[in-house]
């Protein structure tokens, strides 16, 4: 957040404020200040009950004191709420600051380089039986290609192991005819990382046989045996250990994602124990992405990775059906790909990747319900609007702004970076997803009005608060793979 033209952080430049009364780093003060969820709360808050312990104050004391003490232009005012101090900033100048931002870095705002020098290497477990998906790979392929766009919004190097980038970039071949996947993980390198594990095994005692068949016990950590081998024949799930092993070798690797079903749990978290137990620190940059289970809005029983179905064909059908009432889709392209792109990605994202999908073909493709069609039609009949008035010569007065939601979408439009950093942290897409739909259900609503006024002088600031909107969904629908001009 930019403050006139010393492009001042507003969240850094309140943190220097507090710090000239409170022996504190301004890191650590920065770290504290937090966005209300209420708008009656002001724009930013300070709890002060971790300086109550440093202060040996109480809360409720220290935000009063603070309040006096703390004097500024920028702020309309400073309340103290109970152990909170609330900062209201100067509504006119923080509009026009974050939407000039916004439009001014265009698809570069919410970009870091915070994890820059750093790799994270991102693998998924794919299920395929005579090129037909499993209904479950499209989650996976979404979630997976979703978080290593991600990681590299945050300046991260990504190792993408199984090209899941790829296989979404083709997406339109995956649903309206048949894409082949190979497992190419088995090699000769992996081969060699496999006698070194064997090796390591045998020489920590690790390895104990039972009739023909070598197992590590994991009864200690309450886990089945993890099996090696089992009458002369190497388990696969032994060469997934090599391959990590290959892996880390090759990218000594910040972080590693394994993602899979939460079905899965137990094979990957043998794997990770059994790297563990053979003094390989890095397991612990190892985390596993679980995903719950998908079942079709009418069927009784969730689809579980064994089950295959053919969703290519039943995708393709709805597919066919919305080219048939939507007749400019089968001359834009572009335009079919991103819907077909967003129904996947609103489907498996609309809720947190751990719980249980519900794939309802009646919905996929309705503008009706908070889908990726209603994203991309909004996004289209913005974008349109702004071309309407794109002559529009006035003065922007952003203080014609200052009313409740166009207030409320500029701070939604400010904080964009802390989903981002959240859905991150958290390796949830469906942050993302769920941030979009707010915005745009919020755009959506402030738009709706624009006709109605006749002043351009009341036009120029809506159609600037439209603009920084787009940009914004345009980014966000990118790192969850959906790509719209």
């Amino acid at each position: 957040m930019y403050m006139g033209e010393d492009n001042m952080d507003y969240k850094i430049y309140i943190a220097k404020k507090i710090n000239e009364y409170i022996n504190l780093s301004i890191e650590e003060i920065e770290s504290m200040l937090e966005v209300p969820v209420k708008y009656e709360n002001g724009d930013y808050s300070l709890p002060c009950f971790h300086l109550s312990k440093i202060l040996k104050k109480p809360p409720n004391l220290i935000a009063k004191e603070l309040k006096k003490q703390i004097k500024d232009d920028i702020f309309e005012k400073i309340e103290n709420l109970g152990p909170y101090l609330n900062f209201f900033l100067n509504k006119g100048i923080y509009i026009r600051n974050t939407l000039e931002r916004v439009i001014q870095q265009g698809e570069a705002f919410g970009y870091s380089c915070m994890g820059e020098g750093k790799i994270i290497c991102i693998e998924h477990l794919f299920c395929k039986k005579s090129g037909c998906f499993d209904i479950s790979n499209p989650f996976t392929i979404v979630v997976g290609n979703s978080l290593c766009n991600l990681f590299r919004n945050r300046g991260f190097k990504v190792i993408d192991i199984n090209n899941i980038s790829k296989i979404w970039s083709e997406v339109d071949k995956l649903i309206l005819t048949q894409f082949d996947y190979e497992d190419t993980f088995f090699n000769y390198e992996v081969d060699l990382y496999y006698n070194e594990l064997i090796s390591k095994l045998r020489k920590k005692n690790l390895l104990i046989k039972f009739n023909e068949t070598y197992v590590v016990n994991l009864e200690n950590y309450n886990m089945p045996p993890y099996i090696v081998s089992n009458e002369y024949k190497i388990d696969k799930k032994v060469l997934k250990i090599a391959d990590l092993l290959h892996i880390n070798s090759k990218y000594n690797f910040y972080k590693y994602l394994y993602i899979s079903s939460n079905s899965e749990k137990v094979n990957v978290n043998q794997k990770f124990k059994v790297l563990e137990l053979l003094d390989y620190e890095w397991v612990k940059q190892c985390e596993h992405v679980k995903l719950g289970l998908v079942k079709f809005a009418k069927s009784d029983t969730f689809i579980k990775n064994e089950k295959y179905l053919n969703f290519n064909e039943l995708l393709s059908n709805s597919c066919n059906e919305i080219m048939e009432n939507h007749i400019e889709l089968k001359k834009d392209k572009g335009l079919l790909k991103a819907i077909l792109q967003s129904a996947l990605v609103f489907t498996y994202l609309s809720d947190y990747r751990i719980g249980n999908k519900i794939i309802d073909f009646n919905k996929i493709f309705s503008t009706e319900y908070k889908t990726g069609a209603y994203i991309i039609y909004s996004y289209i009949k913005l974008k349109s609007m702004l071309l309407k008035f794109e002559n529009l010569n006035c003065n922007c007065n952003y203080s014609k702004l200052n009313f409740k939601e166009g207030l409320e979408l500029v701070k939604l439009l400010d904080v964009y970076e802390y989903f981002i950093q959240t859905a991150t942290d958290e390796l949830e897409p469906a942050i993302i997803s769920r941030y979009i739909i707010k915005i745009t259900d919020s755009v959506n609503e402030i738009s709706n009005s624009i006709f109605d006024l006749e002043n351009e002088k009341l036009i120029k600031p809506k159609l600037q608060l439209i603009k920084a909107t787009n940009i914004v969904i345009k980014n966000a629908l990118r790192l969850l793979g959906i790509y719209i001009d």
